[in-house]
């Protein structure tokens, strides 16, 4: 399986300043694509796409948007800190003061709406379009948490087992 986006297209989608490439660890990218795009794609469905990325370039131009803010979400506690064996410190920016924990706890809450948005813009395109992804089925879609029958609202309920 290949990653449906690289250390710099995350940089550029995430990030309004650089970043080294260096903070996104190596594995991070298809860590979050197994976590959080599989389970909405469904297994099938991703191993499609992972594949033959060319053949769903559309699909992966949506699913990099949610992509880099998932990362963004994950590394920023390491730009906000300098973590080592000696400890964990707030880096000060030239002229200004550290970042506060509540700073940090808004920006990763920011990436996240950024991410579930973007997931959201996914699903819906995907629904959309169903026939012309003939291996996603709505149905097993994790991001949506109640079925409408005939009027009736059931609540669904999603385990990776039912990916299996």
């Amino acid at each position: 399986m290949t990653d449906l986006i690289t250390k710099e297209e995350v940089i550029a989608l995430a990030f309004q300043r650089p970043i080294s490439t260096t903070k996104i660890p190596d594995g991070l990218i298809n860590s979050i694509q197994v976590k959080h795009i599989k389970p909405a794609l469904g297994k099938d469905f991703y191993n499609a796409v992972t594949a033959a990325q060319e053949t769903y370039d559309t699909l992966v131009d949506l699913i990099k948007p949610a992509m880099a803010a998932f990362v963004k979400f994950y590394i920023l506690p390491e730009i906000y800190n300098d973590i080592s064996n000696s400890g964990i410190n707030k880096i000060p920016g030239i002229n200004r003061a550290a970042g506060t924990n509540e700073d940090l706890g808004s920006a990763r809450q920011i990436a996240l709406d950024q991410a579930n948005l973007a997931m959201g813009a996914l699903t819906d395109s995907l629904k959309d379009n169903e026939t012309l992804y003939p291996l996603y089925s709505a149905g097993r879609d994790p991001n949506r948490k109640v079925e409408i029958a005939g009027g009736i609202i059931f609540a669904t309920d999603y385990t990776e087992e039912d990916d299996e």
